[in-house]
């Protein structure tokens, strides 16, 4: 049944590349279908449509066979498998043409007919012109801020002494071509306060600026540099804005599960920058530390950059259909997140059409949705693994011990036994909360692989369910529809940011994946 799929669209592509059907065929074609499509479709779906919906041509034979956002239009001789007879059947609610009523049945004979015949009608004289242009990933690549950094020949200055680190000679280059010179050196007061200024935020203490001016040795700045570089208000300075990137945030809706230990992250974020932990590890920890064998609990604050994402209300009275939209949305904001902080990339602008001026695709984005699709949102502890399982133990034991104390609460209120045992009850957790080694430790804000699958839970109502440790890769989502899928999309990174066809994320979500890629 392929073969002969594919040997009908090969045929069909020849007549729309110039070869004309025979003439019966094209009279039928201009005296029953093409007024049909000008009455019908036309107004959406020809050169005269302004803006051109869905992507799809139908005044044009390469238009038909290139289809639109949605695939083919047509699989000629074949009208069951064609989306043109399925839209105007209004056989399924995804796609229902025309959108102001179904066609009378006598039109949608005509129509069913002529795909029958072949779908034939005349050949173009330019059928590439209408074929949907796709991006040129090999140019996209030549862009100057996709290609790898590269060491610059320094260019020629007006004064060779002047520049004390490479830097320097690009600056003066410039400052030569307008004119100008350098400004004078700043004293050394001025120095130690701009200094203390832009690494720790702080103005330096009197006696400590003393002290510098009175230090006129050949170190003096290197060891106050040191210094600063050292104090525990660098990490606090220039944390804050890795922190706005990240979208760092206290507090969020009070319907949301807490976030009171979001500092967790937050000092993680300090103590990195103190440590001087180097940028890739820095984006490792970040996206996939749980999945890293070399780190430890110490940095499980660090899934705070996804685990403190927003997180938006979800009415499970309604449709499943609308839920999906809910949570399409909060993927588009892990990804915008992950695009404009890692890369400097606006990937969010791809979610219902191919990038406007980057060369990200609709398919790229739907390949990274698939990563956040696969991560959940949850606690994690910051201890090691067998102290984390007591202090779990103790947990559901208190939470059992609760429930306990409600139904006696609400079954016997103010009765003289039901006081005694819920006393002995609550004896009971305070024991189990001081008797129980680093219980009071917070847990971190964070993430875990776990596939989320929207689903139908009655009539109009839904029900949200995670599969731990299962990947799932997702449907294109025509113009952002999640009620629209289109292709199937594997897991990985960016076409334009891969040396060739980039290679399918491996096992789980992908995160560690695509931290690596990044």
């Amino acid at each position: 049944m392929r073969s002969v799929w594919i040997l009908s669209v090969l045929i069909w592509t020849a007549a729309a590349a110039g070869a004309e059907p025979p003439r019966e065929q094209i009279e039928f074609f201009e005296q029953k279908i093409r007024p049909l499509l000008v009455k019908r479709c036309y107004e959406c779906h020809s050169d005269q449509a302004d803006p051109l919906q869905g992507g799809l041509r139908l005044d044009r034979s390469a238009g038909l066979l290139a289809g639109g956002d949605s695939g083919p239009a047509v699989v000629p001789e074949r009208p069951d498998e064609s989306l043109l007879i399925e839209a105007i059947g209004y056989k399924s609610e995804r796609i229902e043409m025309p959108p102001d009523g179904r066609l009378p049945a006598r039109e949608i004979e005509l129509l069913i007919d002529w795909v029958r015949r072949g779908a034939p009608m005349p050949a173009d004289s330019d059928a590439a012109a209408v074929r949907r242009s796709g991006i040129d990933f090999a140019a996209g690549r030549q862009f100057w801020s996709f290609q790898p950094v590269a060491l610059r020949d320094l260019p020629p200055v007006s004064d060779g002494t002047w520049p004390s680190a490479r830097i320097d000679s690009f600056v003066l280059a410039e400052l030569d071509q307008h004119g100008l010179s350098p400004s004078a050196a700043a004293d050394r007061r001025t120095f130690l306060r701009r200094l203390a200024f832009g690494l720790t935020g702080l103005l330096p203490a009197p006696d400590e600026i003393d002290e510098f001016a009175a230090d006129t040795g050949e170190a003096a700045e290197v060891k106050r540099i040191d210094r600063l570089l050292a104090s525990p208000h660098y990490g606090e300075r220039w944390g804050r804005y890795w922190l706005d990137l990240a979208r760092y945030s206290d507090k969020t809706a009070s319907w949301l599960s807490s976030i009171e230990s979001a500092w967790l992250y937050r000092d993680w974020v300090v103590r990195a920058l103190n440590e001087d932990v180097p940028y890739d590890d820095f984006v490792r920890r970040q996206l996939a530390t749980d999945l890293m064998p070399e780190t430890g609990p110490e940095d499980t604050p660090a899934l705070g950059y996804l685990g403190l994402s927003p997180v938006y209300w979800k009415e499970l009275m309604l449709d499943k259909e609308v839920i999906k939209g809910t949570v399409a949305e909060e993927w588009e904001e892990r990804i915008d997140a992950v695009g404009r902080t890692f890369l400097g990339l606006t990937l969010a602008c791809a979610r219902c059409h191919d990038h406007k001026f980057d060369p990200v695709s609709t398919e790229d984005y739907y390949a990274l949705a698939g990563v956040m699709a696969g991560t959940r949102l949850t606690d994690r502890p910051t201890i090691p693994a067998p102290e984390a399982a007591v202090v779990q133990q103790a947990r559901e034991r208190i939470a059992a011990l609760q429930e306990q104390i409600k139904t006696l609460e609400a079954g016997k209120p103010g009765a003289a036994d039901s006081k005694q045992q819920i006393d002995a009850l609550k004896r009971e957790i305070a024991g189990l909360e001081s008797d129980t080694p680093q219980f009071h430790v917070p847990l971190a804000h964070a993430v875990d692989d776990a596939a989320l699958y929207v689903l139908a839970d009655g009539p109009n109502a839904t029900k949200l369910e995670y599969k731990p440790g299962e990947p799932i890769d997702l449907h294109v989502q025509i113009r952002g529809n999640p009620s629209n899928p289109g292709p199937l999309v594997p897991r990985r990174f960016l076409t334009v940011l891969s040396d060739s066809a980039p290679r399918p994320f491996g096992a789980g979500s992908g995160r560690r994946d695509l931290a690596e890629a990044i």
